[in-house]
């Protein structure tokens, strides 16, 4: 069997990302609103029914928007770390009990054949995780929104089979740009996101010392930030190992709005 995974959106407006082993379908946050999810998932050929569940990865808008309306309607389950359920709860008013699944963010636990490992995150929020996800001996990591990133992240993703990373920012566009310095502060700060240059660093680091081979950048910003100069930098880092683009490593950008194209592994 295959391993499947597919960003639905990916960006300021909305997060989400699909997990998919053939007989488990896992949502990773749901940033967008129901009929938008609805024909994003069923566009990737799988009924909005079938979803086994939703693990959250913070409580901001741009990852749960469609959170309560998409398990009332479907009745599934939602996951999320003891801290991001108190801070979303007022917010899933429709969300059955039964499908209300807390967790500590420093155990592992299943869900079906899929061995889910949150991690730690810094970021804004109340309890912020990635997530590295292992199924078929093949290993997934989600490492979006995160001010910075240290030796443990770099050491969590060397093996990775894909890697899906932010790249959220370029300091230039930041600096020059219609946000107010506090809003710049906060993103640029060590609880905002990663630049394309944060973004390039991790992922030369991950290569170097490991065997990532397949790399999608994510949640770039609408304002600061373009497809072009994400891929740029990170593809200037690889080449500078002497890394072939397109030959000896996968790189590319998760689209804003619309599901990217499905990256299977076998």
């Amino acid at each position: 069997m295959q391993l499947l995974f597919r960003t639905l959106c990916s960006g300021s407006d909305g997060n989400s990302v699909l997990v998919s082993d053939g007989d488990t379908h896992l949502l990773f946050d749901a940033g967008l609103g129901i009929r938008a999810f609805e024909n994003s998932i069923r566009a990737c050929g799988i009924s909005p029914q079938a979803l086994s569940g939703i693990l959250i990865t913070h409580e901001h808008s741009d990852h749960i928007k469609g959170v309560d309306a998409i398990s009332a309607k479907y009745s599934i389950p939602v996951y999320a770390t003891n801290g991001t359920w108190a801070a979303m709860e007022k917010k899933m008013n429709r969300v059955l009990i039964k499908n209300r699944i807390p967790f500590d963010r420093a155990s592992d636990f299943y869900i079906n054949d899929f061995n889910i490992q949150p991690f730690r995150i810094p970021h804004d929020a109340a309890d912020p995780c990635g997530y590295e996800i292992v199924n078929k001996g093949k290993k997934i990591i989600i490492a979006t929104d995160m001010g910075y990133a240290n030796q443990r992240l770099v050491k969590r993703v060397q093996d990775a089979d894909l890697l899906y990373i932010e790249s959220n920012y370029d300091p230039e566009m930041l600096e020059n740009g219609p946000y107010p310095l506090m809003l710049r502060q906060r993103i640029a700060g060590n609880k905002g996101h990663l630049s394309n240059q944060d973004c390039a660093q991790v992922i030369s680091a991950a290569v170097f010392e490991g065997s990532v081979r397949n790399i999608i950048l994510g949640h770039l910003s609408e304002n600061n930030n373009t497809s072009e100069l994400a891929l740029s930098v990170s593809r200037d880092a690889l080449s500078g190992m002497g890394l072939k683009v397109g030959k000896d490593i996968s790189l590319s950008v998760a689209k804003r709005l619309t599901p990217s194209e499905p990256v299977i592994l076998e």
